[in-house]
């Protein structure tokens, strides 16, 4: 789903009462079709950076929490 909302992570005024399950579903298969144009490639990696940045430190401690659970601790 990042490809589809990142940007709502960077705006002050984004949706932050979700979005809609068609709305969602729509677009992410919009932009899955998309990913096949020639100029995917070249970008995609520097938008993932992007959709991710913001949010790196937080999936490393959701990670590592979800590790000390398996570990039993």
């Amino acid at each position: 789903m990042a490809p589809v909302v990142w940007l709502n992570l960077r705006s002050p005024v984004g949706v932050w009462d979700g979005f809609g399950e068609a709305w969602l579903t729509e677009r992410c298969a919009r932009w899955h079709v998309r990913r096949g144009s020639a100029g995917w490639r070249f970008w995609s990696r520097r938008r993932q950076r992007a959709w991710t940045r913001d949010t790196e430190a937080d999936w490393r401690r959701v990670t590592e929490a979800v590790g000390r659970l398996r570990l039993g601790g």
